[in-house]
């Protein structure tokens, strides 16, 4: 069975927006892209980020990585301007020139191993300013059906969220052996949960416009799927 991994890149600034203004993602803030993961030890997710530098003069831009959740088995590495490194680099730096463009990379490499999610924080900073920075967010979630709770091969659709956006009150479309859900904001962490009920909609007037994830589980407390949410 393949499986199918959803990758999310969120573009986070820093509360001094003096950097945020010397590097403008050509893309905007965000990037949404869907991957297939197959179970190949070779293969590699990626997703490109490309910007320009608006500083005045010549200097050094640092990056950092961080894994702040990963799955015991999987690697995951970064390319610059310069160089694709291997997965052990954490840091280093390159020459930007004023008006330069160029990509930044964060890669994936599952190494055939399953598993649930993913998030990896890329910090940029001038080298003579690093109290000024730029962060970058990389979320790997997998909204994989499990072989246990493979609904499709019972003949009953995947699990849908509806209107989405939504607005005050979301509903759950396909919800056989749904019996819980649990909601996630773009960081991982809970917001709120609840028992289901297949007759109900779920309220979420109280939550900020946004992404957010929702976890889809049976009676025995397994992920069924999990499927993002736009609020409006």
């Amino acid at each position: 069975m393949k499986h199918f991994f959803t990758f999310f890149a969120v573009i986070l600034f820093s509360a001094n927006l003096s950097f945020a203004q010397m590097l403008t993602p050509t893309q905007g803030n965000s990037v949404d892209t869907e991957f297939i993961v197959t179970g190949d030890f070779f293969q590699d997710i990626s997703i490109n980020i490309p910007m320009v530098f608006n500083g005045d003069e010549t200097t050094n831009l640092v990056w950092e990585r961080e894994i702040q959740v990963f799955q015991d088995g999987w690697e995951t590495a970064v390319c610059d301007p310069v160089l694709c490194y291997s997965p052990f680099v954490e840091t280093m730096y390159f020459e930007a020139e004023p008006g330069m463009e160029f990509e930044m990379q964060v890669h994936l490499y599952p190494r055939g191993v399953e598993g649930d999610s993913a998030r990896i924080v890329l910090t940029m900073y001038d080298e003579d300013n690093p109290d000024d920075k730029y962060y970058f967010t990389y979320f790997f979630i997998n909204s994989t059906i499990s072989s246990s709770n493979d609904l499709s091969s019972r003949g009953i659709g995947n699990p849908i969220l509806y209107p989405n956006p939504a607005g005050d009150f979301f509903n759950i479309r396909n919800n056989m052996n749904v019996s819980q859900f649990e909601i996630v904001n773009v960081f991982g962490q809970h917001v709120f949960s609840a028992n289901y009920s297949s007759s109900e909609s779920i309220d979420v007037s109280h939550l900020r416009p946004g992404l957010y994830f929702v976890k889809l589980l049976d009676d025995q407390n397994s992920i069924i799927r999990t499927l993002r949410l736009n609020k409006k």
